[in-house]
């Protein structure tokens, strides 16, 4: 059985609520599954930082008073394994990680 490549891409400048369909920021079983995978695929995931594209580059310390603290962290995803049950324990392993 060959392995499946899935792929979950963001934009990396645009906030959390511009790709809701692909985003979140907080687990709930009502968020339908950005992508739904069979056991063994592999899957590139892109993620947003900690305060949801609020921190650029061209920003300096000065600009750190108009950040949004209240900003919840975005998570990618939510992720379907397919065939997964509720308590079933799930292996990832982390082939790679591009800052």
């Amino acid at each position: 059985m060959s392995t499946k490549v899935h792929e979950l891409r963001l934009e990396k400048t645009q906030r959390l609520a511009t790709q809701s369909d692909k985003a979140h920021n907080r687990w709930h079983p009502a968020i339908p599954p950005a992508l739904r995978v069979d056991n063994g695929d592999e899957v590139l995931l892109d993620t947003l930082d900690a305060l949801d594209c609020q921190i650029q580059a061209s920003h300096s310390v000065a600009d750190a008073v108009n950040w949004d603290l209240n900003a919840a962290h975005p998570l990618s995803g939510p992720i379907w394994i397919n065939g997964a049950e509720p308590g079933d324990l799930l292996e990832v392993e982390l082939l790679d990680i591009i800052p």
